[in-house]
């Protein structure tokens, strides 16, 4: 890929990465930058491995090439062409990719964009440019069309190249992102809300809509290299961290070997979904000043790799000691002509760290024989694994067993939590029952049992009532009753109840009232009574005397329209009120029967709104008081069924109406209107829509008045007859005499006739039609 119109000692070359889409499409951006500060046309060429080579004319300073897997050239395009608010040389004087990835569907990437003069970014989402160099999280989508775009920072100090690093999680489809962070060096603009007094890594989770999901910070010394990469680990679902760190950050400092001196050591951190680090190894460069040729302090990480199996893939290279998580290495001293070390390269492979959910009832015992864990919580612990190396083991441990004590109160017995015991007197008890997790779970108890018993002996000439009140003993016998003692519990009472009176029952019927034995009262409705004598021991002898009365009565609500005849067929009834009606029963007793008649009032009223005249053509009817109306005669009415129908007669007329009330009863009533025509002109509009939805579609002739003969003419406005009708029933249309619409505007109309009251009528004016 070279530019075409300058020599290359002109050119800067700045490539970025690439990403591959999921149709298998290698995404290439290839930078079209040269050292003037204008930009004109140019034109860019593609050679393949044959030499052939292809031409593309372009206008702007990046180029988005697309290769197939096989290396042919799929595309060529321009993403950020006409992106800028102002095109002084597309705005930008140098762009360069930072970083690039693809989620499958869509690419996001990191750009540089270098300006001399205040600008804005066009997207959805309008993003302003301050002088100097701006970088931008940009999301395109598979045409290559920009969706969103977010500010992340802009260099306060020339010189300061900011690296940006970012991984996609297709799994739960987030974007994790760190930047430096330093507020002396980088005006920070992802979140303008986000404040710290210190420098380090700012680090993000952002939802594809660009929203941010979660923020992090880690500190450190220098903020470039606080994170160097980041990469998703799907085998473990946790997010891989590779940078520096100076000992100060109090998420790395549990992890991390004692650091007084805050020397820079580089780290592997594994942080979990919740945005936790759970777990971190460090890279200690030794610094052993083995050469004064030797430049200090000289120690890099690359990019990682994950692979299926959650095994990062580490690059690296130093030229001193470095201590590994599992080995120490010594790079080989070799320097150039001028002195400068030959750097040693490394790949370090760090195994995933396997994280442990698992639960037991009392106590879990290590891996490595070395712990004994016996509450929930996290630990770790470490194996050694075939390479030498320490295998790091993250539990988080749920002991399931439990204990509990519980003060109960019961007022008899108590079936225990387990169902294998009974407990039936106050104590201390303990249970046992298994949780849902198979463990056991002891439970203390310490049981009171409320109840009381008492025993009475009683003796009574007649019935006694239980001390609860709600028995009543009327023979000699053992009886239990129940009442609640001071602790809300039953207290059970044994009576011993001897009665020494008697008591019998008796049972009589009679059509009249009935003398008791006693002799001392009259009883004439049907129920149960109590009556006393004196036996022989001077005690009562109750009398249980069970009386029907056999008369009876019987109650009827009759709703009438005329008369009504009663039940013996002694009486007429018609008008309302109640009365009274006497059978014979089945008994050969009085069968009295109440007789409430409701007969309904005639409350049907009609009214007229006005009799008709040639001013008034027509009238509204109105009845009241019923339900359901009949007008006759039904011609020239709107609706003979209605209460409120309109009547047009042509001459005086007398209506006739039927009615039926809510009992069905019918009422008839009549009115009588009278017709009486004049001369005289009606509303006539100036402005009518014939646009056929059913309003003012048509202007009807009649509306003046009764019309015997009609002329009515329209002319447009340079005087020509567009509309002629001789019909009083004519609701012109808004056409002309052929059917032919007219046109919206303004129309002059005559109109001549002569009125059912024998006048002469003329009327002349303009109307407007508007469809």
């Amino acid at each position: 890929i070279a530019r075409e119109n300058l020599p290359a000692n002109q050119v800067y070359l700045f490539f970025g990465s690439f990403t591959i889409s999921r149709t298998d499409e290698i995404i290439v951006y290839f930078p079209n930058i040269r050292s003037d500060t204008l930009f004109s046309a140019d034109t860019i060429s593609v050679t393949n491995n044959l030499n052939q080579k292809s031409l593309f004319f372009v206008n702007t300073k990046y180029i988005l090439l697309k290769f197939s897997l096989s290396g042919i050239l799929l595309s060529v395009k321009e993403p950020f062409k006409n992106m800028f608010m102002h095109q002084h040389a597309d705005s930008s004087f140098d762009i360069k990719v930072v970083n690039m990835i693809s989620d499958g569907f869509n690419t996001y990437g990191i750009f540089r964009f270098r300006i001399t003069k205040p600008d804005t970014f066009k997207t959805a989402n309008p993003q302003p440019l301050q002088i100097g160099s701006n970088y931008l999280l940009v999301k395109f989508n598979e045409k290559d069309s920009v969706l969103w775009t977010k500010t992340i920072s802009r260099e306060l100090q020339p010189n300061y190249y900011q690296i940006n690093h970012f991984d996609y999680d297709t799994i739960n489809q987030e974007l994790a992102f760190a930047t430096p962070f330093n507020p002396l060096l980088y005006d920070f603009l992802i979140n303008p809300l986000y404040t710290s007094n210190h420098s380090g890594a700012y680090l993000c989770k952002l939802d594809p809509n660009g929203n941010i999901i979660s923020e992090n910070f880690i500190m450190g010394n220098d903020a470039m290299k606080t994170i160097t990469s980041l990469t998703y680990n799907y085998f473990n679902r946790q997010l891989i961290l590779i940078g520096f760190t100076n000992g100060n950050d109090t998420k790395l400092q549990k992890y991390m070997p004692a650091n007084p001196f805050s020397q820079s050591t580089a780290f592997i951190a594994f942080m979990d979904s919740l945005n936790n680090i759970i777990a971190a190894e460090s890279i200690i460069n030794n610094n052993n000043n083995m050469s004064n040729t030797i430049y200090l302090n000289q120690f890099k990480m690359g990019y990682p790799l994950t692979d299926p199996n959650g095994r990062t893939f580490i690059s690296g290279w130093f030229t001193d000691s470095i201590s590994l998580p599992c080995k120490t290495l010594n790079a080989t001293i070799e320097t150039d002509l001028w002195g400068t070390p030959i750097s040693d390269a490394f790949v370090l492979m760090v195994s995933p760290l396997v994280y442990i959910d698992t639960s037991t009832c009392y106590t879990l015992l290590s891996p490595s024989g070395k712990y004994v864990w016996d509450s929930t919580g996290l630990y770790f612990d470490t194996l050694t694994n075939r390479l030498g190396c320490d295998s790091i083991l993250f539990f988080n441990v749920h002991v399931l067993s439990s204990k509990s004590e519980l003060d109960s109160s019961v007022c008899k017995t108590m079936l225990s939590f387990s169902r294998k015991y009974i407990w039936d007197s106050t104590g201390t008890y303990f249970d046992t029952i298994q949780t849902v997790s198979g463990c056991d779970s002891i439970i203390k108890l310490r049981l009171f049992v409320n109840s009381s018993k008492l025993n009475i002996d009683t003796t009574y000439c007649s019935h006694i009532i239980s001390p609860s009140g709600k028995y009543i003993w009327e023979s000699s016998g053992i009886y239990i009753d129940t009442l609640l003692n001071t602790t809300l519990c039953d207290s059970i009472i044994t009576v011993n109840y001897t009665r020494t009176s008697t008591s019998d029952t008796l049972n009589y019927m009679s059509c009249d009232s009935l003398l008791m034995p006693s002799g001392k009262f009259y009883i004439r409705t049907t129920g149960m009574y109590l009556d006393t004598l004196t036996t022989v021991n001077g005690c009562d002898s109750i009398l249980y005397i069970y009386y029907s009365r056999l008369i009876s009565f019987n109650h009827l609500k009759i709703s009438i329209c005329d008369t009504f005849i009663s039940p013996s067929g002694k009486f007429i009834y018609k008008v309302s009120g109640v009365y009274s009606d006497t059978l014979t029963n089945q008994n050969g007793c009085d069968s009295i029967i109440t007789i409430n008649i409701y007969k309904p009032s005639n409350n049907l009223t009609i009214t007229k709104s006005n009799n008709i005249d040639c001013n008034t053509l027509y009238t509204q009817l109105k009845a009241e008081g019923c339900l359901n109306y009949v007008w006759t005669p039904a011609e020239n009415l709107s609706n003979a069924n209605s209460s409120t129908p309109i009547a047009t007669p042509k001459k005086s007329i007398t209506y006739f109406i039927t009615a039926t009330d809510s009992l069905g009863c019918i009422f008839t009533d009549s009115i009588f209107l009278k017709v009486t025509f004049s001369d005289s002109l009606g509303f006539f509009p100036n402005v009518f829509t014939p646009n056929k939805d059913g309003i003012n579609d048509c202007l009807p002739l009649k509306s003046l008045t009764e019309f015997k003969e009609i002329k009515f003419m329209v002319f447009n406005r340079w005087g020509n007859l567009v509309f002629e009708t001789s019909d009083p029933e004519q609701c012109w249309q808004g056409n002309e005499n052929n059917g032919q619409q007219l046109s919206n505007g303004v129309y002059y109309y005559t109109l001549n006739g002569n009125s059912k009251c024998n006048q002469q009528l003329s009327l002349h004016g303009s109307i407007t039609i508007i469809r």
